[in-house]
């Protein structure tokens, strides 16, 4: 192979569970019922958020079968690269390849071949090098299928029902191939580049990005796959997407959640400088006057308000400062600080206001705040309401944040305003903590404490008083083997019994963005040693959920687990250096 280190990731894709797609891309290749699929993440983008995960929606084209010079369906065999798909069959190798974002290059075995397959879209025409669908209605999709190889055969027919089906039998030759084109705009790409260029092309462009990636001691399944979706999970801009930014998940759910984005920026920071940054400058692009940032962003809009019993801001737990500062400690970029200062001054402020009317623990009136992740555990169902986490800890660490941040730019009044503002939370938090907790930090229900432990509930590890004795407390309930620790390490709810369910993304063991947060918490109070050891437990836990490489259970391919298995991989590699290689 001319890229032996794409020859590592031979068959680390499984597009059964995990679409193929590339940077840019709104396009997914999947395995799906009885063919292959071509899904497109940000098809109906009219309808309601709720609507939009794309798993009921129709797939763009369905059933795709590769066919011999008489039309029979050919068995294949598939090998999956980063950069392309290779279908084995007995009359040769069809590749699929994405040449950009809109556009993906079929290169075809030497013999006669052809496609099969239904196009889910209202209208269609036929033409001397393919043929062209176009949706109906507010869905502005179209579809361009061109070959420039000599048509043998080719035929559409309406079905019953929505979509037309195709079938299209080529010459044989050594050039050329089928080039896919799905745009919303005007312009139409029909022109088919030398395949052997494509796939040269896109090959180096991934041996580009790997070959940049921090070496670990060992390079597993989970740190594979999480940097080919950290690459891959990115898309261009368009619409409300200002920046090139990473996606949710291009298979469930395309939006960019303002937490989830700053765990994207943690993990492009080892790789990408401006990449990182754009992964938290697109909220500043959409920041409202009154300072608020939206909690996420898709392609038609952004997210401020949910739907409850009454319309309400919507915000998680404040982090953006925070992930500032951990970027300036890896790149020491100084100007980035002063660009984005302004706009965190502003949301901090925002911050401050909600807290200034006694928003320190509990969700107020008018506005709904959420421990982060906060999605779907079990405590949620089984005591519904407003619950919230201790939200004086993650404003008390970006205000500390924000004072370094303030040195750094000279901005000295400002540093010392932001330091009395944070001296001002700790003090509120410290008096909770004596108010009789025993170390263990409860989320709320209507001002009252759930009195049920999770992570979340060793939170205030992040205010980093290493000689206080809440701390202590903490530490001994964060080693306890017959507590938190039990069975996992720090599980998502306090386990009993060995029963937990691990199928959703919420209630596996692994809560993994609450837990980095503690690592980071224990670094503050000096407790490295400690934290380390919970890093390592984790890795071992993580890479344990897929065996042989291909078991799929916990979040396989949203952006944030990716991002944080990284970090955790990253710090392991950190502490024990002399083990990479």
């Amino acid at each position: 192979m001319d890229f032996p280190i794409l020859g590592d990731y031979q068959n680390i894709l499984d597009i059964r569970s995990i679409p193929f797609t590339s940077r840019g891309s709104r396009l997914c290749v999947v395995a799906e019922g009885k063919g292959i699929n071509l899904r497109l993440t940000d098809r109906l983008r009219s309808q309601d958020i709720a609507s939009r995960l794309g798993q009921n929606l129709p797939a763009l084209v369905e059933e795709i079968h590769f066919l011999d010079e008489d039309g029979k369906t050919l068995e294949y065999t598939l090998i999956t690269y980063p950069h392309c798909l290779v279908f084995e069959t007995k009359i040769g190798k069809y590749y699929f390849i994405f040449e950009d974002g809109e556009n993906i290059l079929i290169a075809l075995p030497a013999q006669p071949c052809g496609l099969s397959g239904k196009i889910n879209l209202g209208e269609m025409v036929i033409d001397r090098r393919g043929g062209i669908a176009v949706a109906q209605g507010e869905d502005h999709t179209r579809l361009v299928y061109s070959t420039n190889r000599k048509i043998l055969y080719h035929k559409v027919e309406k079905p019953d029902g929505i979509g037309w089906k195709f079938k299209l039998i080529v010459g044989g030759g050594n050039q050329g191939g089928i080039l896919l084109h799905v745009s919303t705009r005007l312009g139409l790409s029909r022109y088919i580049n030398d395949p052997k260029i494509i796939l040269n092309r896109s090959a180096q462009s991934w041996q580009d990005w790997f070959s940049r990636i921090p070496k670990v001691a060992t390079a597993d399944y989970p740190y594979k796959i999480a940097w080919w979706l950290m690459r891959s999970g990115l898309v261009s801009t368009r619409y409300y997407l200002s920046r090139e930014v990473l996606v949710s998940s291009k298979k469930h759910s395309t939006t960019i959640w303002q937490w989830d984005a700053c765990y994207y920026a943690m993990a492009y920071r080892h790789i990408d400088r401006k990449l990182a940054q754009d992964q938290l400058r697109i909220f500043f692009d959409h920041q409202a006057p009154n300072g608020m940032i939206p909690d996420g962003i898709y392609e038609s809009g952004v997210i401020i308000k949910r739907d409850h019993s009454s319309e309400a801001d919507w915000s998680h737990p404040p982090l953006m400062a925070w992930t500032v500062w951990k970027l300036y400690e890896r790149d020491g970029d100084v100007e980035f600080l002063n660009e984005i200062y302004d706009g965190l001054s502003r949301w901090l402020n925002w911050w401050l206001e909600l807290y200034a009317h006694g928003l320190n623990l509990a969700a107020s009136a008018g506005h709904s705040l959420f421990a982060e992740d906060m999605d779907d555990p079990v405590i949620l169902e089984e005591m519904p309401g407003s619950i919230s986490p201790e939200m004086s800890v993650f404003l008390y660490l970006q205000l500390d944040c924000m004072a370094k941040i303030s040195h750094v730019i000279g901005e000295f009044s400002d540093e010392e305003y932001w330091n009395l503002q944070a001296e001002r939370i700790l003090s509120q938090v410290k008096a909770d903590d004596e108010s009789g907790k025993g170390g263990l930090f409860w989320m709320q229900q209507q001002g009252r404490p759930v009195c049920l432990p999770t992570p979340l509930s060793l939170i205030g590890l992040l205010c980093g008083d290493c000689k206080a004795e809440v701390t202590k407390k903490m530490v001994e309930h964060f080693l306890d083997e017959e507590g938190v620790w039990k069975n996992f390490p720090l599980p998502t709810i306090f386990i009993e019994g060995e029963d937990i369910e691990n199928q959703k993304l919420w209630r596996s063991p692994e809560w993994m963005s609450v837990f980095y947060l503690l690592l980071e918490g224990l670094e503050r109070c000096n407790l490295t040693e400690i934290g380390n050891h919970l890093c390592r437990q984790l890795l071992d836990l993580l890479s344990n959920r897929y065996p042989n490489g291909q078991k799929i259970i916990h979040a396989p391919i949203y952006g944030w687990a990716a991002a944080l298995y990284i970090e955790l991989a990253v710090r392991a590699a950190q502490v024990e250096p002399q083990k990479v290689t």
